[in-house]
């Protein structure tokens, strides 16, 4: 260290001040008081400073690597050009989880608002959430992001209309979540109902701007993570209604489906084989195979065909029956018969495959036909996913122990589990299964409609 000055040394109103030398940055510190009028004993201390480090309040060594990285990394933020307040807020957050700050308040020009942030996480096209899932390989799709971000204008925004975003805490969404419980429902021409919301929409509200502000918290938006501790409302969801088998086969061989051939073959196709409306709907020729259909794609309106809800391709038995009603079904598409057309096609259109309202309504229309009216459907909550429920029961009867509950019942979840998993052995005792009990309950043909 010979011919290097360590240190500066001056007089401040007969008491000498140090200023050690940052050897990092070439610049002096700040100065540092010795408490000495004499100079050769301020020159000792200031020697002393540079090679043990400088004396903290708590008589603790403050070392010179650190005064010397703190220096250097002031210089650093010094110099730099265009500082946002995102990146004060990452160094605040850092204090502040090093214990040296209880809290902070930053300024709140150009705060983004709560709303303006939750619209904002669930824009399909701008969310930096939704493309960070996209660039991680997991699925979102635009039909969840419309949902959510419906639900934040709906319910949201007449709350928290322009509450910061930083404001944000644990409290203001309980506070919020009792104002939900309490909220009536809406009916679609939108009159109050006497009825509350339920205890699973309540929380799906909530799962929207829970999902975004611990997105907010691990991107340090925010300096606390608000949905720690917050509780979901208890609630069942309310189980699917099943129609008996005497109900199903006059549903298929006398109801009423308004001429629609294709939403009643949709809707045997749900009750043969569990498969949901967008999977229906999204089936191309390809997708028909000798024995068996392959479950690859989906549809919604919003995001077109896309991959199914697991993200799983699957294959499901079919009977010879079925498989010749869906081909000759298809086979009346006035765009074409290609490997890449719908099997449940529009008149009007080849880009978007038939509409999943058509499924429901038709089911509903021909259940009324057959004397089980709109109250009942209702009251039982018999619905098109109902098929799911219908198929999985059946289906339990006779497949193997190795799939079905200890209750004897196998649950559509299951099943799907099973149908991704399967072999060739378990596809031929589900095949087997398939024709054991739709063979038997279901004899007709479906293309008389």
């Amino acid at each position: 260290m010979a011919g290097k000055k360590l240190f500066y040394l001056y007089k401040r109103k007969n008491i000498y001040y140090v200023q050690l030398k940052n050897p990092r940055t070439g610049k002096p510190l700040p100065a540092r008081s010795t408490g000495q009028s004499n100079k050769e004993k301020a020159e000792y201390i200031a020697r002393k400073w540079v090679f043990e480090g400088l004396p903290e309040s708590t008589d603790q060594l403050q070392t010179q690597d650190n005064i010397h990285a703190v220096d250097e990394a002031l210089s650093i933020l010094k110099e730099t050009k265009n500082l946002s307040k995102q990146d004060v807020k990452r160094f605040l957050h850092y204090f502040k989880s090093k214990g040296f700050l209880a809290d902070y308040t930053l300024s709140s020009d150009n705060e983004i608002t709560v709303i303006d942030y939750l619209l904002n996480f669930w824009d399909y096209k701008k969310s930096p959430y939704v493309l960070e899932k996209k660039a991680y390989g997991h699925s979102i799709g635009l039909r969840r992001c419309k949902e959510a971000g419906e639900s934040v204008n709906l319910h949201w925004k007449p709350y928290f209309k322009n509450t910061l975003l930083t404001s944000i805490d644990k409290q203001i969404l309980k506070n919020f979540s009792l104002f939900l419980s309490k909220k009536k429902k809406v009916s679609r021409d939108g009159s109050e109902l006497d009825e509350t919301l339920s205890a699973l929409t309540i929380n799906r509200i909530i799962g929207y701007g829970t999902i975004a502000f611990k997105w907010a918290y691990k991107n340090d938006l925010i300096l606390n993570d608000p949905t720690i501790g917050l509780m979901n409302f208890s609630g069942q969801q309310r189980k699917r209604g099943i129609l008996t088998d005497d109900e199903v086969k006059k549903l298929f061989t006398s109801g009423d489906w308004r001429k629609n051939e294709g939403a009643k073959l949709g809707n045997l196709l749900a009750c043969q084989t569990g498969m949901r409306a967008g999977e229906i709907i999204a089936l191309r020729i390809r997708d028909i195979g000798t024995d068996r259909l392959f479950i690859r794609h989906s549809w919604s309106n919003a995001d077109g065909l896309k991959s199914t809800k697991t993200n799983m391709e699957r294959e499901i038995p079919i009977l010879p029956d079925t498989r010749s009603a869906l081909l000759d079904y298809a086979r009346k598409n006035p765009h074409g018969f290609t490997p890449d057309s719908f099997v449940f096609f529009q008149m009007d259109t080849d880009e978007r495959p038939m509409r999943q309202e058509t499924l429901l309504s038709r089911l509903r229309f021909a259940l009324e036909s057959i004397d089980i009216l709109i109250e009942e459907q209702k009251a039982r909550n018999i619905v098109f996913h109902s098929w799911r429920h219908y198929y999985a029961r059946k289906m339990a009867d006779v497949l193997s122990e190795r799939t079905a509950k200890l209750t004897g019942h196998l649950t559509p979840e299951m099943l799907e589990h099973y149908a991704n998993h399967a072999n060739k052995e378990d596809f031929k005792k589900a095949a087997d299964a398939t024709s054991k009990v739709f063979g038997r309950i279901l004899e007709f043909k479906v293309k008389e409609a």
